[in-house]
């Protein structure tokens, strides 16, 4: 499984702020062109507004004629610090901060710890890029970025103007709350789609979640 392409799709879900229509049915809806320069300043105004957030996320990826399915829990905290707690294909936790990412796996027991200035491909520049006021500017000068929307929906598309393993990221919103749908990327070997789901915003996460507490027994690997 890709879990970079993962946590690119999953990461767009941390522009936005609350709202009520995570599960409304769009198909078929007609969209007209949006405004980038307007839509980046909402999109600003959205991120400033959020301190913490959780949600869940089932991900269904096709490729290579098999198909894998991807359940698990998010909380992000400012400035940066993320959980994720997998359900399946099988429990695996990954808990990254400002200094650390460890990842741990409790069918074998076994963790591994390493160092954020160490980390170039599982996460790549999601977290300083993705969860900061300006990300869209940023965006826009390694994307070819397209807004698209209605009275119900927005659509943002994002198209790498270099190389990146995969060819189109599309996230659909709520056009009232600017709460991700859903969203898919799409490869030359692989199609990836996700739907998002119970929203929880700005309620004080404890800060013991991004804290990693290793069971009894657990094998600690530094990774250099």
């Amino acid at each position: 499984m890709n879990r970079r392409v993962f946590l690119f799709s999953a990461a767009a879900i941390f522009y936005f702020a609350p709202g009520s229509c995570a599960s409304e049915n769009t198909a078929g809806t007609e969209l007209r062109s949006l405004d980038k320069d307007a839509f980046e300043e909402t999109l600003n105004e959205r991120i400033s507004s959020i301190h913490d957030l959780s949600f869940g996320f089932t991900q269904v990826t096709y490729a290579a004629g098999s198909t894998q399915t991807v359940k698990a829990e998010v909380f992000f905290n400012r400035p940066g610090s993320i959980r994720v707690n997998y359900k399946l294909p099988r429990k695996q936790e990954i808990i990254y901060t400002e200094e650390t990412l460890y990842t741990y796996i409790p069918a074998i027991n076994q963790a591994t710890r390493q160092r954020r200035e160490d980390i170039t491909d599982i996460l790549g520049a999601a977290p300083s890029v993705i969860f900061s006021t300006g990300a869209f500017t940023r965006l826009r000068k390694e994307f070819d970025i397209t807004v698209s929307g209605s009275d119900e929906l927005l659509r943002f598309e994002a198209v790498p103007l270099v190389e990146r393993g995969y060819d189109r990221l599309r996230v659909e919103l709520c056009a009232e709350s600017f709460l991700p749908l859903r969203s898919d990327v799409k490869a030359v070997s692989l199609v990836s789609e996700t739907e998002f789901e119970d929203y929880r915003i700005n309620t004080g996460l404890d800060e013991d979640i991004f804290r990693f507490h290793p069971p009894p027994g657990t094998g600690v690997i530094e990774l250099d």
